[in-house]
């Protein structure tokens, strides 16, 4: 972790019929704000969309975050709420939609105003991922952090965060869930196994999944 990108080489397959020139326009934006040129890839037809994005480039800071800083002792830190982009998906299963750059839910959850706007958050995470591209920019100033993506789920990303580092295992989670995840009665599990879309932790920005001293 902690580098920024640059180039990126994009290998795109799709069915007949795809419009590809709407995906390349929404595409192009994204690269532009985050200073990416399309550097290179491959068009295929396929049954299915497949679309694969690669980038190159550089480091930001003196050095490269890594997972083997980690000391007993130190404080985890996840950035974002974890199972939340699970949820979400969940939830397009359930019947939500993105209509009109809004997501709407189904009539039958019968959820309250408070609870359809962590609904709707989800829904969006899931579909509309952040990279942590401003966190990570943080996370290289501190003087030690060991971190990790959580692209596999946090107690699986967690344990190579530790193996990696070499120190013994000590962890009791507690691990808060929105109400929506309650209402629809999702399991712990779901937050500690389900990829949040995914974070990194750190010692005070939470955002990566890493650890610091405190």
């Amino acid at each position: 972790g902690g580098g920024v990108p640059a180039y990126g080489l994009l290998a795109l397959s799709a069915p007949e019929g795809f419009d590809h020139r709407r995906f390349f326009r929404a595409f192009a934006a994204a690269a532009k704000r985050f200073e990416i040129t399309l550097a290179g890839g491959d068009l295929a037809r396929a049954p299915v969309v497949v679309a694969t994005l690669t980038l190159l480039g550089r480091r930001r800071g003196p050095r490269w975050l890594r997972r083997a800083s980690v000391r007993i002792g130190d404080a985890i830190w996840i950035g974002g709420t974890l199972g939340e982009s699970a949820l979400g998906r969940r939830l397009l299963d359930r019947g939500a939609v993105w209509r009109k750059n809004r997501v709407e839910l189904p009539s039958d959850l019968l959820l309250d105003d408070a609870t359809k706007r962590v609904a709707r958050r989800a829904v969006e995470r899931h579909l509309l991922p952040e990279p942590q591209l401003e966190l990570s920019a943080k996370l290289v100033r501190q003087k030690r952090c060991a971190c990790i993506d959580v692209s596999d789920g946090l107690s699986r990303d967690l344990d190579r965060l530790i193996t990696a580092s070499g120190v013994p295992r000590s962890l009791a989670p507690s691990s808060p869930r929105s109400g929506v995840q309650h209402r629809l009665q999702a399991p712990q599990a779901r937050a500690l196994a389900g990829t949040a879309a995914d974070e990194a932790c750190s010692r005070i920005y939470p955002g990566l999944v890493g650890a610091a001293s405190s």
